[in-house]
């Protein structure tokens, strides 16, 4: 494999493995383009009794928790009953990801959540704000805008909690590192780890270990990312350990951080997922 590792990457599309997909924006944090959203929404809502995103979508109420707030519609009794399910999840698994991260309670901003009832209206106020169509793609239910903002629909998708959590990962990184310098697959792979009870894909691991690991530049295409992400990053947690994880996470360069070829690397991640089949 070459060192096709260090990208740099615009618009990419974020999954969540079972079946339901999710959706994000990588690009250098140290940059303008991902500002921290410092707009009160709250004060808005109480003040003319809702805010409208740039697609006209009203949100007139809210839920706020010590580290969420997601902003909905009071006159749709779904959204209310997803919008507490959604907010209590997160905070369940808010030290559980912050202590995976080595972070501090406090060192993040406050995240805040869009829900839409309704894909169209969630796939237009992405276009609208950063004139990107999730179309394009399949199933998407969640959009990470940013170190503190998400957007999520609820529409033919009872897994929108875990997915919240996926889009959560997302955010942490996003405060964690320069994601620019991270290969797509970690990315992702990572917010699969952190947001699923088991790899969606574990069914697959016999053909997985008898064809072996794809290309780097194919282990980043729109599938290959979600298919092995997974189970690439537990293969990296278990093998090296948290903080070389984490070190991987800033720099993205296998040689440099683990030790080993990226043939190594192939060769142990399909030695490690051979040990987890089942007879």
């Amino acid at each position: 494999m070459k060192k096709l590792f260090k990208l740099i990457v615009g618009f990419i599309v974020l999954a969540f493995a079972i079946l339901q997909l999710s959706c994000n924006q990588q690009t250098d944090k140290k940059s303008n383009y991902f500002e921290y959203d410092n707009i009160d929404y709250i004060s808005e809502i109480r003040e003319k009794g809702y805010f409208e995103d740039l697609n006209g979508k009203i949100f007139n109420e809210y839920m706020k928790s010590e580290h969420f707030e997601i902003y909905y519609d009071k006159n749709n009794s779904s959204d209310k009953i997803y919008a507490k399910s959604v907010i209590n999840e997160l905070e369940n698994n808010y030290d559980r990801i912050l202590n995976f991260f080595n972070l501090k309670d406090g060192s993040l901003p406050i995240v805040k959540i869009n829900l839409y009832p309704d894909y169209d209206q969630f796939r237009m106020s992405i276009f609208k704000e950063i004139s990107f169509d999730v179309d394009n793609m399949r199933e998407i239910v969640g959009y990470t805008l940013g170190p503190s903002k998400f957007y999520l629909t609820y529409q033919n998708n009872k897994y929108v909690t875990s997915i919240a959590v996926h889009e959560f990962v997302h955010c942490v990184t996003f405060n964690f590192t320069y994601v620019e310098l991270m290969p797509i697959w970690l990315f992702e792979g990572l917010a699969m780890y952190l947001s699923q009870d088991k790899d969606g894909y574990i069914d697959y691991y016999p053909g997985f270990a008898e064809k072996g690991l794809p290309l780097s530049y194919e282990l980043d295409d729109d599938s290959n990312r979600y298919i092995y992400g997974y189970s690439l990053v537990e293969y990296i947690d278990v093998k090296f350990g948290r903080d070389k994880l984490l070190d991987l996470l800033k720099n993205g360069d296998i040689e440099e951080t683990l030790g080993i070829t990226e043939e190594d690397f192939s060769e142990g991640w399909k030695d490690f997922i051979s040990s987890k089949i089942v007879l």
